[in-house]
């Protein structure tokens, strides 16, 4: 489970936590319910592949929504975002349409559900497009929460066990353009839409900036947050904080267990934190000086 910690200016704001779906399902009910999307032709056809669930499928989801609905409306309530993490792709059809039809009741005029898309999948853009087409046509806002991916090795194993192939595009290098691909056209239409950008990679968050202020909204915009990991990258994060950009830092919290293998796929699978740690420690070290020299001054 995550909890958001939402920083603007002179305010702390909370969010509220929200585990993944499949804690609060069966995960074989959102394959068997994914199963049925994909024969129907995506996320889109969520109503009519629950038509299609067992009956006692269908009253198994029906409490599903129940514990979602229950949540969303809390945070509505409160005008607070809730996000809703993403999963592997066996599982993540019957998310996109559970979280599209919670945007359709919950997003009609605040960016409060928002669904989170893995950029480092092939089909992520167009799973994307659809969603913000969906929403415009349907009056909702369209809210996504974007990260790099976090399944690569079960992604690979469930394929090659599938006979299916990898989902995952090819190239690191594929992955940076898709993301910031999807970073620019959420920003391009941040009136009518909520874009949360959680990464870690410099670059990306530098363009992210830099096309928020060419479009000439203010740094501070509320439809746009930035998000990394509570104790990475950090230099990012005081930096975007320093200059009046909304910024979130997630802290995992639970079981030891549950929590440290969390952390080491993010090490593991996010090849721009490892890429980053030796400029962090230097930027720390510097800092650890800096005090130092400051202190030494001080009792002079």
């Amino acid at each position: 489970m995550l909890l958001l910690e939402q920083r603007r200016i002179r305010k702390l704001i909370v969010s509220l936590p929200l585990p993944q779906v499949s804690a609060l399902s069966d995960a074989r009910l959102l394959e068997r319910l994914s199963d049925e999307i994909l024969k129907l032709g995506g996320f889109s056809h969520v109503n009519e592949a629950v038509k299609n669930l067992s009956s006692e499928d269908q009253e198994l989801l029906g409490r599903v929504l129940e514990r979602l609905d229950r949540l969303c409306s809390q945070a509505e309530k409160q005008e607070m975002p809730l996000l809703v993490d993403a999963e592997q792709t066996w599982l993540q059809p019957a998310i996109d349409g559970l979280v599209l039809n919670l945007s359709r009741k919950h997003n009609k005029e605040l960016p409060i559900v928002y669904n989170t898309f893995q950029m480092y999948l092939k089909d992520s853009t167009a799973r994307l497009d659809e969603y913000i087409e969906l929403a415009d046509a349907e009056g909702h806002v369209p809210c996504a929460k974007l990260v790099r991916g976090a399944y690569m090795q079960s992604e690979g194993e469930r394929a090659k066990m599938d006979g299916k192939p990898f989902p995952v595009h090819d190239t690191i290098e594929d992955t940076h353009e898709c993301y910031d691909n999807a970073v620019a056209v959420m920003i391009k239409r941040l009136d009518r839409a909520g874009v949360l950008v959680a990464s870690h990679n410099q670059t990306t968050v530098e363009k992210a900036v830099e096309q928020l202020l060419e479009a000439g909204h203010p740094s501070d915009h509320p439809n746009l947050h930035f998000g990394q990991l509570y104790g990475m990258a950090d230099h990012l994060s005081f930096a975007l904080g320093s200059n009046k950009f909304n910024i979130c830092k997630y802290v995992p919290f639970g079981p030891i267990r549950e929590v440290i293998p969390y952390l080491v796929r993010r090490l593991e699978e996010n090849a721009s934190i490892l890429g980053g740690t030796p400029y962090e420690r230097s930027l720390l070290w510097k800092e650890l000086k800096r005090r130092r020299i400051k202190l030494k001054l001080d009792h002079s």
